[in-house]
């Protein structure tokens, strides 16, 4: 019975928490004006500020605002609402405060559109706040920047500031001279979007900036920039943290710095990567540079070249002084030497020696480039003796077929008689003719070739040869052909072995279950496996000759769906499916048999019973079709999606509740749907075809085409169809439970409104000192996400100080305990970013509809600012005390000092007498 009772109590507390009353309540305790106004600009309904704002307009409510607010007598050509029921959107002004024909401040009007069931705007809330204070503030604001703006507009580099959302709010002339774009073209878009900067690196920008923000620094940049007219510019950025949180970027022009300093490099690597050895001395020989080359060939370190001369690296001392005289005489020097490495080696080298002179034309130093020639003459000794070995006989010919070199001959012939002799003397005349066109082709067009030719092998036997035919070029133009002859005799020896093999090969080939046909071009039969004489009740020798048109479909002419047919025309394997006249069904392979040249000379026509395997696929398809009218009889809306997110099926009911034709349905992509994506139904139905069921609820959709709108249940079932994965999606309609749902919280939702649109900071608890909800702008002082995840938290696990903390639990508590409210109290309270805030507050006790108190309502209004100005204000009030009463002071003396003087004249007067 104790735990029906305590579960009852919380339920009421809970009704509570949503009732109209408690929202009511809620409304009336915000500290800035809120007014709700029909579509003809009717005031309905005001919160307690605006009545005791505007006490002299009383009664508000029945009223036009535009009367009331600005005594005017047509609604305001700047009003906001007029937006709002334009567009349906939120907008907002600043707008003087009018009373009474007299302005005493500024306000902050922001306008919410309320929309009924159909989108329709039917009212607007009006929220107001005084910003008097805050005008002037910006106002001051202002002046500083202007002066700042001034500085900055002088400066030679690029000045730029950007938010901490990444959006250009303020950059110099300069910027707009060095890129060539105007202010406008830079300033109030997201620095990832301008067009100055390049797209491949925007990421990298993007990444960098998010580190800035965290506060982290960043070494100088290097940016390369495009300017408007399309040249390039290269700047160097040094980036910094403002204050406020915005973010500095100072940019100097480095472009003619980064071009000098490429070509150095350009120039620097050339040596230093250079195949040739360089060395540079000055003019006595002592080395004061060398390249990488140059320790190479001479096989010393780095450290051991700057200690050697040049005549370290010639084999001789003649060498060295047939250098100097040439140098002396003719200034330079270029001729091949002998060098000496480090080990002793002597080498073969070509030396270009050159006189490097200062600016006034007088010589300071030598530059020699050494270029080691040994392994060249290696690799032509090489090369000759890789030609006169190969396997293959190498015949250099012109383009007459006049033999210019031969790598060897063969036993019987004269190498000196075959030089200067025609290549086609060598070849039978049956294959003279394939020699010289493809010489002549080889001539033509450069490319190389190969043929198979009959010619003269050892002592004039005849023997096969494949050529290979491959031109020589001069300068790009081809001079002579050379002609690789490879003896292939004993290959067409091995060829014709083999088909004698194939031959023997027919006893294995009739022991097959298919059925094989060789047919000449006509489809006359050649052969025949056992297995294909059976089908038509035949022996081997009573097929040949017969046409397989014939025996198999008593036709007169070819099938029309032959594959064999195809065949001729595209000289490549066919299939296809065909049935006889007995109704068997045949899986059809037809497969090309071509001679040596390549020509088309027979076909193979390999076949297969496939009737059982129809009849098979028949039975799943009538299987198939009574699955389909089960789904097409489900009251569900059902749909199926292959990997690629498209639509494989969809049923009846399915297409009710889009609205959509089934066409229209079916060229939909799951995966680009924008309700889809936006509600991670896409990503869920693409876990889904990796295996995974998921279920979504209460999904509010529009069709693509038909526009019709429905709330829907989607329920996705992963499916495996011929080894593919694909997903069931079953939708279920709840449109019409959902609507009665939605009228009830109507009334609701429009109070739920006000509260997360004011500025105020409002929370509620419940007895327990437990948070039950808040409005967004308490949720985000407090720390945490949303109004959502502040439910079920207690101040302990918030942003405030553990001396806070303990605060305002004890003034929770009083009013709790003693049913009553405190009002408009100050405190601190150190909010989410770490400032501490002063705040005006309001505490209520909250209680159910028996009067019993269920939890604790609070309203506070951030007052730091206003302090602030008190503090200020309060501060130029004593001085002006003190000088009351310094004054004050000065004034009562004289009265005394004038008493005095009179009742000193009157004395004097009566000694007289």
């Amino acid at each position: 019975m104790g735990q029906n009772k305590k579960i009852k109590e919380e339920t009421s507390r809970q009704s509570i928490w949503q009732s109209n009353d408690f929202l009511a309540d809620m409304f009336n305790s915000i500290q800035d004006g809120i007014s709700v106004l029909d579509r003809d600009y009717n005031v309905v309904r005001v919160n307690k500020w605006i009545e005791k704002t505007y006490a002299t307009q009383m009664p508000i409510v029945g009223k036009k605002c535009y009367r009331v607010y600005q005594l005017r007598k047509s609604i305001c050509p700047w009003c906001p609402t007029k937006l709002s029921f334009k567009d349906g959107k939120a907008h907002s002004a600043t707008v003087p405060i009018m009373t009474d024909k007299d302005y005493q401040g500024w306000i902050q009007l922001s306008t919410y559109p309320i929309k009924d069931k159909g989108k329709q705007v039917v009212g607007v809330i009006e929220y107001v706040k005084d910003i008097t204070e805050l005008k002037k503030s910006e106002e001051q604001l202002r002046e500083s920047e202007q002066k700042y703006r001034d500085i900055f507009e002088l400066a030679q580099d690029i000045i730029c500031v950007v938010d901490r959302r990444g959006v250009v709010r303020f950059i110099n002339t300069t910027a707009e001279k060095m890129t060539g774009y105007s202010s406008n073209e830079l300033t109030g878009k997201h620095f990832s979007k301008l067009k100055a900067l390049r797209a491949k690196d925007i990421p990298h920008y993007v990444k960098l900036f998010a580190q800035i923000i965290k506060g982290e620094k960043i070494a100088p940049l290097e940016l390369e920039i495009r300017r408007k007219d399309g040249s390039r510019a290269t700047v160097e950025a040094r980036v910094s943290v403002l204050k406020d949180g915005r973010v500095l970027t100072v940019a100097s022009d480095i472009t003619e710095q980064k071009i000098l300093q490429n070509k150095l490099k350009i120039y620097f690597s050339a040596i230093e990567n250079a195949l040739d050895g360089i060395v540079l001395t000055d003019m006595r020989g002592k080395v004061l540079y060398f390249n990488n080359a140059a320790c190479e060939i001479f096989g010393y370190t780095a450290d051991e070249m700057k200690d050697l001369e040049v005549k370290d690296f010639s084999a001789t001392a003649k060498a060295a002084n047939w250098l100097e005289n040439e140098l002396s005489k003719k200034g330079e020097f270029c001729n091949e030497i002998q060098g000496k490495r480090k080990n002793g080696e002597t080498f073969d080298a070509i030396l270009t020696v050159s006189i490097v002179k200062d600016d006034k034309g007088k010589p300071n130093a030598r530059m020699g480039m050494f270029r080691d020639v040994s392994n060249i003459k290696k690799a032509e000794q090489r090369w000759n003796s890789l030609v006169e070995n190969v396997p293959a006989m190498l015949v250099i010919s012109d383009s007459r077929g006049t033999i210019q070199y031969i790598n060897r001959v063969l036993s019987g012939f004269d190498k000196k008689e075959v030089i200067g002799s025609k290549v086609y003397d060598y070849v039978v005349p049956q294959s003279q003719p394939k020699l010289k066109e493809s010489i002549a082709k080889v001539i033509k067009t450069g490319e190389p070739t190969n043929i198979e030719v009959e010619g003269y092998g050892a002592h004039k036997s005849l023997s096969w040869y494949d050529a290979s035919l491959g031109a020589i070029k001069e300068e790009g133009k081809v001079v002579a052909v050379a002609n690789f002859f490879t003896d292939i005799t004993e290959h067409k020896k091995a060829m014709q072995e083999l088909y004698n093999a194939i031959k023997q090969k027919e006893i294995i080939l009739n022991t097959l279950s298919e059925l094989l046909i060789f047919q000449d071009l006509d489809h006359r039969i050649t052969w025949a496996n056992q297995m294909a004489a059976s089908s038509v009740n035949m022996t081997l020798r009573q097929m040949e000759g017969k046409l397989c048109y014939q025996l198999w479909h008593n036709r007169k002419e070819p099938h029309p769906d032959c594959p064999l047919e195809r065949i001729k025309q595209t000289k490549k394997p066919e299939e296809g499916e065909i049935t006889t006249p007995d109704g068997r069904i045949w899986l059809v392979r037809g497969f090309p048999i071509k001679d040596e040249q390549g020509t088309l000379v027979g076909l193979l026509e390999a076949v297969e019973n496939i009737t059982e395997k129809k009849e098979a696929e028949e039975k799943l398809k009538t299987a198939t079709r009574a699955h389909k009218d089960i789904l097409e009889n489900s009251p569900f809306g059902i749909y199926i999606v292959n990997k690629q997110g498209c639509i494989d099926y969809v049923n009846k009911s399915m297409l009710e509740i889009s609205g959509d034709s089934e066409e229209q349905f079916m060229s939909l992509n799951v995966f680009e749907l924008p309700t889809y994506v936006e509600k991670d139904i896409s990503a869920k139905i693409k876990e889904g075809l990796k295996g995974k069921h998921f279920k979504v609820e209460n999904i509010t959709y529009t069709s693509s085409f038909s526009g019709k709108t429905t709330i829907r249940n989607f329920v996705g079932i992963p499916l495996n169809i011929e080894e593919e994965n694909k997903l069931l999606m079953f939708v279920e309609d709840i449109t019409e439970r959902r609507h009665g749902e939605i009228e009830i919280l109507k009334q609701k939702q429009l109070l739920s409104n006000i509260i997360s649109a004011v500025p105020e900071f409002i929370f509620w608890k419940n007895t327990d000192l437990v948070y039950a909800g808040c409005n967004d702008n308490f949720a985000k002082a407090a720390g945490v996400n949303t109004p959502e995840h502040i439910i079920g938290k207690t101040d302990y696990d918030l942003a405030w100080s553990r001396e806070e903390t303990e605060f305002f639990r004890k003034c929770d508590r009083e009013v709790i305990d003693k049913n009553e409210p405190i009002l408009n109290t100050e405190e601190s309270r150190t909010q989410a970013d770490g400032k501490v805030a002063i705040l005006l507050n309001q505490r209520v006790p909250l209680r159910d509809q028996e009067g019993k108190v269920i939890g604790v309502l609070g309203i506070y209004t951030d007052v730091s600012k206003y302090k602030k100005i008190e503090k200020e204000l309060s501060a130029k009030l004593r001085d002006l005390q003190r000088f009351h009463k310094v004054a004050v002071g000065r004034e009562l003396k004289m009265i005394e000092l004038k008493k005095k003087l009179k009742e000193l004249q009157r004395a004097l007067a009566e000694n007289k007498q």
